[in-house]
């Protein structure tokens, strides 16, 4: 009987030995996401709500971009990391991985921007031709009814770069899916908007209709805070509920798209059906009575059963027709707020521990009981240098007085001589004097 023998080290398990549709499907979960106006703050986001009733402000409304004149280059900064992708890095691994997993990732996922000057700078000037060419669903949607959102910081004119918009658009051939802000489709002078509708029927055979969606903020502060800047942090400011709805514009048509037409399009969107949107989204999400709809922040109160697990609705406009909305910044579920609760304990408990095993209390105490010593030791060194240095200066002191005694002693002493040497001078002079009168007496007599 023959045998075999299993070397472990013969054979090592990774991904590129895994047949082509196993790893395809493991590199979509990683990197196909939910679009940006889906996603939700992390539980361990600050901004995340903890308290019951309290508005999610959702992650897209931080986002600020800015953008050169030209709108080639652009710099986007964020209060958090929400609605960031993560899967970005497995394109970077390896050569092997990016050839598999790159075109899931441009063909899969949905491209989210808050202006039309964003997806210029980020698609035409920014993507390579070959990843654009893949890319399957678009979506560039706007809080604000003009399309020109102050999340964005473009110093140039817009109305100059909607041509090149339209015509990146035009260059995404694998399109299937476009959601664009209703703004975009009014002509202008400077932009043929039905020509270039009429030209997609024909360069991108994969889209047969567009999305023409829009974002309806409501305020709960009422008129003139229709939506926040991404750089407001404080709590009313994000208070904002918004509503997305959208219309079909077929492109496929039997005749051609007309100037007129599009603006009595756009104007009947305007006018009329966001208005009407606005209206019901008040009354329906808000509890606005329709004779006091202008005071309806006065009366705000937000169904239970709308939250930011169960945001889509039918709304009935009062024209008398049906549309689905999403609501976007509500409070969070009861199940979901549980979860944060839970969350914020186990993180505390957690805490609690220190990789050494000991409490963070306990190792906070001895930090403090450890220090007062270190005080307590330089106050000791401190004492003692102090009666040091006075020691020492006592010490001069004395050293000073008997120099000073000694100096005088000497002086004195010298003193005293000098006058004893005067002394025996002056005694010296007396004598010569008196033996000179001495001999001088003798001689006259």
């Amino acid at each position: 009987m023959a045998t075999v023998s299993l070397n472990p080290g013969a054979y090592v398990f990774t991904l590129e030995n895994l047949p082509q549709e196993i790893q395809a499907l493991i590199y979509r979960f990683a990197v196909v996401e939910p679009s940006r106006w889906t996603k939700r703050h992390s539980l361990k986001c600050d901004i995340t709500p903890s308290r019951a009733n309290q508005m999610e402000p959702p992650p897209f409304v931080f986002s600020e971009v800015q953008l050169n004149y030209k709108a080639t280059k652009m710099t986007t900064t964020t209060r958090c990391s929400c609605a960031k992708r993560k899967g970005l890095s497995l394109l970077l691994v390896s050569k092997f991985i990016n050839r598999i997993a790159s075109p899931i990732f441009w063909s899969q996922n949905t491209f989210c921007f808050l202006d039309a000057v964003e997806f210029i700078a980020a698609v035409k000037y920014n993507l390579r031709p070959e990843h654009r060419e893949m890319i399957r669903s678009l979506s560039i949607i706007s809080p604000d009814p003009s399309g020109a959102p102050i999340h964005i910081s473009f110093a140039g004119e817009r109305s100059k770069l909607m041509d090149d918009f339209w015509k990146t658009i035009k260059n995404c051939p694998s399109l299937q899916k476009l959601e664009v802000a209703y703004a975009y489709i009014q002509p202008t002078r400077k932009v043929s908007t039905h020509e270039h509708l009429d030209e997609m029927a024909e360069m991108l055979p994969n889209l047969s209709a567009i999305s023409l969606c829009f974002l309806v903020p409501i305020s709960r502060r009422g008129r003139g805070w229709d939506y926040p800047p991404p750089y407001y942090h404080d709590e009313w400011s994000h208070q904002v509920l918004y509503v997305k709805c959208s219309r079909s514009l077929p492109l496929l048509r039997e005749k051609r798209w007309e100037e007129e037409e599009l603006n009595n399009l756009y104007r009947d969107y305007h006018f009329n059906f966001r208005v009407y949107v606005s209206t019901a989204s008040k009354i329906k999400f808000c509890g606005a009575d329709i004779e006091r709809l202008e005071n309806y922040y006065g009366s705000w109160q937000i169904p239970k059963t709308l939250n930011a697990e169960s945001n889509s609705r039918r709304l009935q406009l009062p024209n008398g027709e049906t549309t689905i909305v999403k609501v976007y910044g509500l409070p969070l579920s009861a199940k979901a707020r549980n979860v944060r609760v839970r969350y914020a304990k186990a993180q505390a408990q957690k805490n609690e521990r220190r990789p050494d095993g000991t409490r963070v209390a306990e190792h906070e105490a001895m930090k403090m009981a450890k220090r007062r010593k270190r005080l307590n030791r330089q106050g000791e060194m401190e004492k003692e240098r102090d009666e040091y240095q006075e020691l020492q200066l006592a010490r001069g002191v004395r050293r000073a007085d008997l120099k000073a005694m000694e100096d005088k002693a000497a002086r004195d002493e010298a003193r005293t001589e000098a006058e004893s040497v005067r002394k025996g001078i002056e005694a010296t002079k007396v004598n010569r004097r008196l033996e000179r009168k001495r001999v001088t007496n003798g001689l006259t007599a």
